[in-house]
């Protein structure tokens, strides 16, 4: 299940908690941008979402099909933040940053994907959200 609603700087979607549904917003997200001129960046977007949406899916709801992820992707000022909220228990984000696992491994490297790749990476533990924030080299066509 995906559910999007579109903006002119922005887009929200609900989606299950299913693998399949990161690939289709995924290219949702891929168009918006490349429809906005900011190609360029979108190497670091996905990769940001896509681990930012398989750790809700997969640590938050725990693959629970019941459990809803809801994303809010805008554009504005200068930079793409991206929330990403889920129903589960929640964690501590800066336990997850101060963790060095291999970085040959197949998991356990989400968090430090997106700190390398984002300006900003911060954790509301009341709401469960993610919050990820890139900044803009160039001005989005908004």
């Amino acid at each position: 299940m995906l559910d999007i609603r579109y903006f002119q700087n922005g887009f929200d979607c609900e989606l299950s908690s299913e693998l399949c549904s990161i690939d289709e917003i995924v290219c949702q997200m891929e168009f918006f941008l490349i429809k906005k001129s900011l190609q360029l960046i979108v190497f670091d977007i996905v990769l940001l979402v896509r681990e930012a949406l398989l750790n809700a899916i997969i640590h938050g709801n725990q693959y629970d099909r019941e459990k809803k992820v809801v994303m809010k992707f805008r554009i504005n000022e200068g930079c793409i933040r991206i929330n990403i909220t889920d129903q589960g228990n929640g964690f501590k984000l800066k336990q997850q940053c101060n963790v060095h696992d291999d970085i040959l491994s197949n998991s356990g490297r989400g968090v430090a994907i997106m700190q390398t790749y984002s300006d900003s990476l911060t954790y509301n533990t009341k709401e469960k959200t993610l919050t990820i924030v890139k900044k803009l080299n160039g001005k989005a066509s908004i």
